[in-house]
């Protein structure tokens, strides 16, 4: 069973406030602001999301060379008949 693309995005945004709780209930336990810590963890998400980010021309380009050795493995056994 797949899930929509509304219902993966309501997932993502009940985790988000989850971990968000999580995070302003440890830092005032820890005695940290909680601004700074919010600071922290979208400083952190920035980085993340830049190196997936520059990861794309790399997994398309691997991507398209798994399509052509599939094609190409196809084609030997359709030839192959």
């Amino acid at each position: 069973m797949s899930i929509t693309d509304i219902e993966a995005i309501e997932m993502s945004r009940k985790l988000a406030e989850y971990h968000k709780d999580l995070a302003i209930e440890a830092a005032l336990w820890k005695g940290v602001r909680p601004l700074d810590l919010v600071h922290e963890y979208h400083s952190d998400l920035a980085e993340r999301l830049t190196i997936e980010v520059n990861q794309i021309p790399e997994r398309i380009t691997a991507a398209k060379r798994a399509k052509e050795r599939y094609r190409a493995i196809d084609d030997g056994w359709l030839g192959a008949k």
